[in-house]
């Protein structure tokens, strides 16, 4: 996790999101066309915002602004 970390969570993002489509497309969860952007929107926000926290404190600074 410390080497790669945005590779790792866009790709569990991107199982997480295929995994809802799967599941909708199945009927195994009935969500309205709105309702699925919603969460498949939360996921994509929430590994955005874990990848940028992991990947900025494995950045080393070169410069001050």
């Amino acid at each position: 996790m410390t080497n790669e970390p945005v590779i790792i969570i866009n790709s569990i993002v991107a199982v997480i999101t295929a995994v809802i489509a799967a599941l909708v497309t199945g009927g195994v969860l009935q969500v309205s066309p709105d309702q699925q952007q919603q969460i498949v929107g939360i996921v994509v926000a929430i590994g955005a915002l874990v990848a940028t926290f992991l990947s900025r404190s494995q950045v080393t600074p070169t410069s001050k602004l």
